[in-house]
């Protein structure tokens, strides 16, 4: 009994890591080579992320994005404070996907926080803001080679 237990609790952060929520919205860009924002050669093939690459995509970009919060000049933390204000929870992400030049499967994030509020339906309908802050981000995140790239946050106006 002990041993099944112990599976269960080894296996709680498997399950986790994999799960997309409610915040994330696969975008259907199927159809569609010109969305805003998102600067992608149009002869890349393009696929549905899977919520297992979700999980994973979510999860290196949180760790990429702390890693730049902790390497950051303590004078300009003080300043300006932390790239993003909002905590990871507090965002709507969608995801498109793509295979690069190189072969390399890539998935965009792009991020608004829900203060933005969901005015529409984020798998169909692009987020694309002019400034507005830390509230929105996007980043690319390299499911071949297991790093980040491309990361921005909106500027303020």
């Amino acid at each position: 009994m002990k041993i099944k237990i112990l599976m269960i609790i080894l296996m709680i952060p498997v399950f986790g890591f994999s799960q997309a929520n409610k915040n994330d919205f696969v975008f259907d860009w199927q159809n569609d080579n010109s969305i805003l924002g998102i600067f992608i050669d149009p002869t890349f093939e393009k696929f549905t992320p899977t919520e297992e690459e979700i999980g994973i995509a979510k999860e290196l970009s949180k760790d990429y994005i702390d890693s730049l919060d902790q390497n950051r000049d303590t004078k300009i933390v003080k300043q300006y404070g932390k790239l993003l204000k909002y905590n990871d929870s507090d965002y709507f992400r969608q995801y498109v996907g793509y295979v690069d030049g190189n072969g390399n499967r890539i998935v965009f994030i792009n991020a608004a926080c829900k203060s933005y509020g969901q005015k529409s339906d984020l798998n169909k309908n692009w987020v694309f803001v002019l400034d507005g802050g830390s509230c929105f981000y996007q980043i690319k995140v390299d499911l071949t080679n297991k790093k980040c790239i491309d990361f921005s946050v909106n500027g303020v106006a």
